[in-house]
């Protein structure tokens, strides 16, 4: 299931997998996310859009 503790952990995980490399962190989080469901997927982008709302904010 979805939620802002797996969100984190896909993030980190993805980090971590491509060295700190952005580019290479994009690309290991969309296969990572293509082997969730679509409506897993909405959760997620869901959850990222709470994420860039708040920091907006600030």
């Amino acid at each position: 299931m979805m939620d802002k503790n797996k969100f984190w952990e896909l993030i980190q995980t993805s980090y971590k997998e491509a060295n700190w490399e952005t580019d290479k962190q994009m690309q290991l989080l969309i296969d990572k996310l293509s082997e969730y469901s679509q409506e897993e997927i909405l959760k997620f982008g869901k959850i990222y859009e709470i994420y860039a709302k708040e920091s907006e904010k600030k």
